[in-house]
């Protein structure tokens, strides 16, 4: 029989097993004797009694968190506001790690993966993981990791050397400007090149497996599955689909989720032969492969076809609790129980060693009893603490209806047992898309509305049922809204200029941060109510900005709330932060000589125009650009000036500004400009040097005229002009500055020469 360890003894049965001789036996000839496989198996110990749940289920795989931290920030991992990080002294510390993961190797567990938060940002993973490595020797089979790349690439062959046996390589898209939109940051090529460099080290003989891991979402990525799948058409890679699961912060709504049939009909769609392959025992992933290709494609299938049956997954987070199933929120803390004889400080490696040589004393004048690592009766409770949690584990996790009302960690963090309900969370640490009277609706409406509702009778089903279903159907209309601004801000890009981006990239700014700053640029000082008031208006505001389709989420006339909706409203560019609502019968300039920015306490707001019917407008203004110097209007028609053509300069300098309005001008609407023309012409007649005169014409098809877009326009055409000829005529001033023509709205037609017609 061969030798066997005593590591295991303690853990692996219910009654201890006879003492093991300490010598191999031998045969006739003194050579060992080397017996079958199945004879092996017949004389090993059961699998350990503290893995072992209730439904027979054998826990060999440990995964553990290592850091709260992370270089991105994507969608579905992280809230966009961040998360708040845990003090230092709560997270385990590397000696902390490798006991803990020494004790479930001794009890039988032979897979071992990193995660985070991003594990490669610790700076102390490789020593970490020679630490780990050393546990082959004990039991420990693979070592693995799961990252995004971006940090892996400088650290790789010492991994490698450590013991590092597996990838997953976190990678949701396949085109640059995607992955900074979906993970807030830039280093799309890095991760690529991490890839190659794994891809090579394992043609080069390294015992490495490469997986990529996708999560997909409807709207977002979908499109790219296919691209994925013929990454493994020449590389030996398994792209594995992951469907969008809930956590918290994430915003998961079940139509964003792709399952994985309808991922396999896009696929087949292309390639008709793909087809299910055999997978390893107590796989997450159904596989399949495309003939011919020499990777494979998996998909994890937690919310459509779950593996519970199989799983054998225990996960220890950063901050040192066991968590015993993904879906689950139970929690129990093994660092407060490792802590306790360092009266509930962390354990570095001077205070680890000094431990070690007490339990070693105490072991040696026989005080402490046979266990599988010599702690004795620390040993003995933290098995014990879980055995407990395993032992407790479900026989299923949720299904979809329930995940997504259940709190747990943000998927980053997989000690918060709950969170803060989001309409209570202050407004400067919700999501910028929303704007400040959609954060007061957000914060004060759901608070109210408890403090005002009467009771509701238990006997009337009615009105609970109705009351559940308004609040259901705002909770998710206000979901899908922050969703949609995200990417509505995204592409107010473009009112930026192609130099203001080229310097925020520079300065490397993430996307979300250039977003933030158009929004900033664009959304003029808002003026909150007070908190005891609901304006009538505020729900129907919300509802109406972006399309009208979206009043089908929210009641109308008769709301039990007191809050009144109009149902689908044509008008698409509602936006007001006024204290008042404006009749829809107001002209645009006002009633006589009211200034309509002002409110009747004197403060100044943007006018409400989501009334107002959709019309064709347009604006014309002009000014002139005299120049003191002979010289100076031959330069300009003949582009002889360093800088270049001053009239071509000065156009395109125009029609920039004419977009920028709602950037310049605080309470100026923005708008959806149809065209902008601008006219720069030299004039000789122009006062006694001549000059340059310019025109403006600006279109747009809305409920609000575009005059203040005119005048930006001939604004920034003239500055530009100056700017072009200051080096050769200092005197150059701009006169002249007006509205010549509007036409459009309730108005009808003005000419600054002619009046109203």
């Amino acid at each position: 029989m061969l030798r066997r360890t005593p590591l295991r003894s303690f853990a692996t049965c219910a009654r201890r097993a006879k003492p093991v001789p300490s010598v191999h036996p031998t045969g006739p000839s003194g050579d060992a004797v080397v017996q079958p496989p199945a004879a092996r198996r017949r004389e090993m110990k059961p699998f350990s009694e503290f893995l072992t749940d209730g439904f027979g289920r054998q826990h060999n795989y440990l995964r553990i968190s290592i850091t709260e931290r992370c270089n991105l920030r994507c969608v579905y991992c992280m809230p966009e506001e961040g998360v708040p990080l845990s003090p230092p002294a709560h997270l385990l510390t590397t000696p902390e790690i490798t006991y803990l993961s020494a004790l479930f190797v001794s009890q039988g567990v032979t897979k071992i993966r990193l995660t985070g938060g991003e594990p490669t940002v610790r700076k102390d993973i490789v020593p970490l993981m020679r630490g780990l490595g050393a546990l082959r020797s004990q039991g420990l089979k693979e070592l693995a990791l799961t990252t995004n790349g971006l940090a892996l690439g400088r650290k790789l062959d010492a991994m490698v050397e450590a013991g590092l046996t597996g990838i997953n390589l976190s990678l949701d898209t396949l085109d640059p400007f995607q992955f900074q939109i979906m993970t807030r940051r830039k280093g799309f090529e890095r991760v690529v090149e991490t890839m190659d460099r794994i891809l090579e080290m394992k043609k080069l003989g390294a015992r490495l497996t490469l997986k990529v891991n996708c999560v997909v979402m409807r709207g977002i990525n979908e499109a790219e599955v296919v691209r994925f799948v013929e990454l493994g058409r020449e590389k030996d890679v398994e792209v594995r689909f992951i469907e969008y699961m809930p956590f918290g912060g994430n915003r998961w709504a079940e139509k964003k989720m792709v399952s994985y049939r309808e991922m396999v009909e896009l696929i087949r769609a292309k390639y008709p032969d793909l087809h299910r392959v055999r997978g390893h025992l107590n796989d997450t992933s159904k596989t399949y492969q495309v003939p011919g290709f020499v990777g494979k494609v998996g998909f994890i299938t937690s919310m459509t076809e779950n593996f519970c049956g199989t799983c054998n997954r225990l996960r220890i987070t950063s901050d040192g609790n066991l968590k015993v199933c993904l879906h689950g929120n139970a929690e129990v803390s093994l660092r407060d129980v490792l802590r306790e004889a360092n009266e509930g400080r962390p354990i570095d490696e001077a205070a680890f060693e000094a431990m070690r040589a007490i339990e070693r004393e105490q072991q040696h004048s026989g005080i402490l009893g046979d266990t599988p690592l010599g702690w004795g009766a620390r040993e003995a409770r933290l098995l014990g603490v879980i055995g407990q949690a395993v032992r407790r584990k479900k026989e299923k996790h949720a299904g979809i209806g329930q995940l997504e009302k259940m709190e747990n960690r943000p998927m980053i963090l997989i000690d918060r047992a709950t969170r803060t309900p989001w309409s209570h969370i202050p407004s400067h640490l919700l999501s910028p898309s929303l704007h400040t009277h959609q954060l007061r609706f957000a914060s004060t409406w759901i608070r109210n509305s408890r403090r005002q509702q009467e009771p509701v009778d238990p006997g009337s089903r009615r009105s609970f049922k109705l009351r559940k279903m308004f609040l259901e159907s705002v909770k998710h209309f206000i979901t899908e809204l922050d969703d949609l601004l995200r990417f509505v801000r995204l592409a107010l890009f473009a009112v930026l200029s192609k130099k203001q981006v080229s310097e925020m990239q520079e300065r490397d700014v993430s996307p979300d941060e250039l977003a933030e700053a158009v929004e900033r640029a664009l959304t003029p000082p808002a003026l909150t109510p007070p908190e005891h008031v609901l304006e009538e208006r505020t729900l129907d505001d919300l509802r109406t900005i972006y399309s009208p389709e979206w009043g089908q989420w929210v009641p109308g006339q008769g709301c039990e709330f007191g809050v009144q909706g109009k149902g689908k409203v044509d008008g698409r560019r509602e936006f007001s932060t006024s204290s008042r609502r404006q009749n829809e019968g107001d002209d645009e300039a006002g009633k006589g000589s009211q200034l309509t920015h002002l409110t009747p306490t004197g403060t100044a707001h943007m006018v409400h125009v989501g009334g107002k019917p959709w019309t064709a407008r347009s604006a014309i203004a002009s000014c002139e650009v005299h120049f003191t110097s002979a010289a100076t209007i031959e330069l300009v028609r003949s582009a002889a000036l360093k800088k270049g053509d001053v009239l071509a300069v000065a156009r395109i300098a125009g029609i920039q500004a004419a977009k920028l309005c709602p950037s310049l001008i605080p309470l100026c609407h923005p708008i959806l400009i149809d065209g902008v023309d601008v006219d720069v012409e030299v004039n000789e007649g122009m006062g006694r040097y001549g000059g340059v005169r310019v025109r403006g014409t600006v279109r747009c098809t809305g409920p609000t005229g575009v005059e203040m877009e005119a005048l930006c326009a001939v604004t920034g055409a003239a500055l530009a002009v100056v700017d072009m000829v200051k080096g050769v005529d200092r005197g150059v001033r701009i006169e002249g500055v007006g509205v010549v023509e509007k036409r459009g709205g309730r108005s009808g037609v003005w000419r600054a020469d002619e009046g109203t017609e």
